[in-house]
């Protein structure tokens, strides 16, 4: 009974492409037709990745050297590495346990003449009001930047109040293009600043758009029942994480520097694809497409949790990506609990 409930086993997050999907991709590949589509606010900038989209958005800001910023504990390494890129200085906020917002009492804390930034991220793919927020920020003059990379659902377009906001389409989001983000920023001179910087890099060929496409439909095909079953009891047999093989197997940001991966654009062929599928949902019914990135729940023992909801069949895990609990020791004690406590559950 255990293995036939293993056997019918899916991953938690899994590539969210149909059939239909892989053949306009295709179309996209062989087409010379560049659908241009401003999405999802008018002036959205395309770039490779919401890590890219970041770092190039800092560049044209041009925050003195020093400059702090404050972020989320709960993050991805590559995020803060691109502050330090910069030779600015992360200050990290705790993150309640009740709706994931960072704490805006301690962010009120941390605000001094070096603050030039905060950057907000919507975690797993929860959404929450920026207002209070926004307005601290601009009693202070600082920028407001929203981290949408998780929180994409088919509907949502970013809060009002961010001065800038990053979305990710990257290969394991919901309604993914493989590939890229969209950048959308409130002020026009900095927004023609960032276009002019995003269309002078250099792009992929569209041979790399091409591998993503046929690499992604694969893994996607290794997550179906009763393959991915499969593989769970194998890696489990060999001692080895299998959320964590199929992140390595998934990741976009893989091998040379970070900061020469940061310098490139998309192909013509996945922007043609981007534009297409964001087009599409757009002109779709939102109610059907909203579905949140994945579930999250909170137990004292996660990893039993897991393992129960395995037993069932129920697609489980308490790790997710690279996503880390990155400020000092201590310092944000209820992001490090958070972490230790949750379960990602299929959505």
């Amino acid at each position: 009974m255990k293995t036939l409930s293993t056997l019918k086993l899916k991953p938690v997050i899994e590539i969210d492409l149909s059939l239909g999907g892989f053949i306009s991709a295709l179309f996209c590949l062989f087409s010379s037709e560049k659908e241009i589509v401003n999405w999802p606010k008018p002036n959205s900038l395309s770039c490779l990745s919401v890590r890219s989209g970041f770092h190039h958005l800092l560049s044209v800001l041009n925050f003195p050297e020093g400059t702090e910023l404050i972020m989320g504990a709960i993050t991805i390494p590559d995020m803060v590495e691109i502050v330090k890129m910069h030779g600015f200085v992360p200050k990290f906020v705790d993150i309640s346990q009740d709706d994931f917002q960072p704490n805006i009492n301690q962010i009120n804390e941390l605000i001094n003449d070096k603050v030039k930034m905060i950057l907000v991220t919507q975690l797993f793919g929860q959404k929450f009001d920026l207002h209070k927020l926004a307005k601290v920020a601009a009693d202070h003059g600082i920028f407001l930047v929203e981290d949408c990379a998780q929180a994409f659902d088919g509907s949502y377009e970013g809060s009002p109040f961010a001065d800038a906001t990053l979305f990710s389409f990257g290969p394991i989001k919901k309604h993914t293009c493989l590939s890229g983000a969209k950048v959308t920023v409130k002020d026009q001179k900095l927004r023609t600043l960032l276009q002019n910087t995003l269309s002078s890099l250099p792009n992929h060929p569209n041979i790399w758009f091409m591998k993503r496409l046929f690499k992604y439909s694969a893994l996607k095909l290794i997550c179906k029942p009763p393959f991915y079953g499969m593989l769970n009891i194998a890696t489990s047999l060999l001692g080895v994480s299998i959320d964590q093989l199929l992140y390595h197997w998934s990741r976009c940001h893989t091998g040379r520097k970070l900061e020469n991966k940061l310098n490139m654009q998309l192909p013509t062929a996945a922007q043609s694809f981007l534009n297409m599928r964001l087009s599409s949902i757009r002109s779709a019914d939102q109610k059907k497409l909203y579905r949140p990135w994945v579930k999250t729940m909170l137990f004292p023992k996660p990893e039993v949790m897991v393992k129960k909801y395995k037993r069932k069949g129920i697609p489980a895990s308490s790790q997710l990506g690279s996503i880390r609990c990155l400020a000092p020791n201590g310092q944000c004690s209820s992001a490090e609990s958070l972490l230790k406590r949750i379960v990602f559950r299929r959505s």
